[in-house]
């Protein structure tokens, strides 16, 4: 299954968790500065490597710590360099915790992600974490991304 479509014109949140307010470096690779859209808590909803395959995470936050009635918040982190999915997601999970956040990789998967082409192609999943929600993560890619991105999913490959 497939799904495509453009954002509704942000900029990339592409690099590392620096754009957080953190000093933990979370990747390497330009593409843009985060966007204050689709931030929650200071948190971008996505920072990807760009021009780069890579590892992503899926990180599920609670905002008022571990309560299960609080609506959860989802962020999407992908790091060229990770080995491992949670590679991806250390330096974004160590900040929320500084932020007395609740948060949890709820599963994982691989992104191209072509700032040339103007695309983002989701596919995979973690072995550690199991499959991400895919067509959320390419929901979320849309609404961070510029409006001429486009963005699509697959469930398989790995």
């Amino acid at each position: 299954m497939s799904g495509e479509g453009g954002a509704d014109g942000a900029t990339s949140a592409a690099g590392s968790d620096k754009q957080e307010g953190g000093s933990d470096s979370g990747g390497s690779g330009g593409g843009g500065g985060a966007s204050t859209k689709g931030e929650h808590g200071g948190f971008p909803s996505v920072t990807l490597d760009a021009d780069a395959v890579q590892k992503f995470a899926e990180i599920r936050v609670r905002w008022g710590g571990a309560d299960e009635s609080s609506e959860p918040t989802i962020l999407i982190r992908g790091l060229q360099s990770a080995t491992y999915h949670i590679e991806a997601a250390e330096p974004t999970m160590a900040r929320l915790r500084e932020a007395g956040a609740d948060a949890t990789i709820t599963g994982g998967g691989r992104i191209k992600h072509s700032s040339k082409r103007r695309s983002i192609f989701i596919y995979g999943y973690s072995m550690q974490f199991g499959p991400a929600n895919l067509p959320r993560v390419a929901d979320l890619c849309r609404k961070q991304f510029p409006s001429d991105y486009e963005v699509t999913w697959t469930e398989g490959g790995y």
